[in-house]
């Protein structure tokens, strides 16, 4: 159910939006943007100079195909990128500017984690597991990066089918399972729309929708249910590079920079993925 290409972009223009890269020195640093996911066909690497902090005052269109340039940012261009797996295996990172015959998608590197090897770059191609540790290693004109993260597991599939919603008396529950993580991400989306801020939790809470009270997963968002809307309710487990570096106390505008466990980098490398995903209809308030 998830798109690549929209995870890629709604996890870049997140960076974006709440922790534009900055620095105080005038000499560019290394900016690194990668979240692995499991059941993703192929992991993304955004490379990106820091630059002074200012008050972006424009509103930009971004291009799906060209995020970074698009965005005013400056990419880092011709860089090696390489993805470590748990037993040695590794895979050389692909940059969009270099395999699109447009040219576009400079700092964007990929690596596939599925499909039919003899249509992928040669050396480009490492499967991402649950509960592996993978590491990534970037060389580029200024500067070198590294990182490791350890992919969250789970023991069962959670989702659900669609469901009708009525607020008042229904109660929507996440099934039991073993999940390994070091914190889960509620989110409410109304098509590609994220409703509210997503709430950010250190351990489970399995009662996503309660008639009444508060202890509900999905409480912080009561009064943005409307009557006839479809929205999806997802769960998401994060390791901890990705949870330190997002979940900042619910501050959006929060300075990250101290948070990043990347070596010779600011940004964030770091792995999710996505334990429950249920579609309401919501019939009653």
């Amino acid at each position: 159910m998830r798109n690549l290409l929209f995870v890629v972009c709604a996890l870049f223009l997140a960076a974006c939006e709440t922790s534009a890269p900055t620095q105080l020195t005038a000499a560019p640093g290394l900016v690194v943007f990668s979240v692995l996911d499991p059941a993703a066909p192929e992991q993304t690497v955004v490379l990106m100079q820091t630059r002074p902090a200012v008050r972006d005052t424009t509103s930009r269109a971004v291009l799906i195909d060209d995020p970074i340039v698009s965005a005013g940012e400056i990419p880092v261009t011709g860089a090696r990128v390489v993805l470590y797996g748990p037993t040695g295996d590794s895979a050389v990172a692909i940059e969009d500017r270099v395999r699109r015959t447009d040219h576009l998608g400079a700092g964007v590197y990929r690596i596939w984690s599925s499909g039919i090897a003899a249509t992928l770059p040669a050396g480009a191609y490492l499967p991402v597991a649950m509960g592996a540790r993978y590491s990534l290693k970037v060389q580029s004109t200024v500067g070198a990066a590294e990182a490791t993260t350890s992919v969250p597991s789970n023991d069962r599939n959670l989702n659900v089918a669609a469901r009708t919603l009525n607020r008042s008396r229904d109660t929507v529950l996440m099934g039991e399972s073993r999940a390994q993580a070091a914190g889960f991400i509620y989110s409410l989306r109304n098509g590609n729309a994220t409703v509210g801020t997503p709430q950010f939790r250190r351990s489970i809470e399995r009662r996503l929708v309660l008639p009444a009270g508060n202890e509900w997963a999905f409480a912080y968002v009561r009064a943005r249910f409307t009557l006839g809307s479809r929205y999806t309710l997802t769960v998401t487990a994060a390791d901890s590079s990705y949870f330190a570096y997002y979940s900042s106390e619910g501050d959006p505008f929060a300075d990250r920079s101290a948070k990043t466990t990347l070596r010779g980098a600011t940004g964030v490398f770091g792995s999710v993925l996505l334990m429950y995903a249920s579609v309401v209809t919501v019939t009653g308030l």
